[in-house]
């Protein structure tokens, strides 16, 4: 079911690895830095309830579940930045009939990307 424009009102921030240009497919790529992208409107919701106990009790308190309209720019890799905390891509799905996208994420303990999108 497509979700109403209103309930999409928090800002989330992508950040996307930045292109090192090297050529070298694989090789040193979890060191290449993140650059900020856009801003998106999305619907944030912190997992609870029947959710919360699929995920683990222990895990659910940092983990959200993260509805935007399709966005080219986001990628399996990309990290969010939502209420000043780094968020890691967990899984998404997309909706090709209504062009949403569902994303469950987890806050990346020892990221702090929100300067990226202070100073963009």
């Amino acid at each position: 079911m497509p979700q109403s424009s209103g309930f999409r009102n928090k800002r989330v921030a992508i950040c996307n690895r930045a292109e090192d240009g090297g050529g070298e497919f694989g090789r040193n790529s979890a060191g290449r830095p993140y650059r900020y992208e856009c801003t998106v409107w999305a619907s944030v919701r912190f997992v609870k309830g029947q959710k919360a106990m699929e995920a683990g009790a222990m895990e659910a308190y940092d983990t959200l579940l993260i509805g935007m309209l399709w966005n080219g720019k986001i990628e399996r890799e990309s990290a969010l930045v939502y209420d000043g905390r780094t968020w890691q891509i967990q899984s998404f799905n997309r909706d090709f009939q209504t062009n949403e996208i569902q994303i469950t994420a987890r806050e990346w303990a020892g990221k702090d990307f929100s300067g990226l999108v202070q100073n963009s």
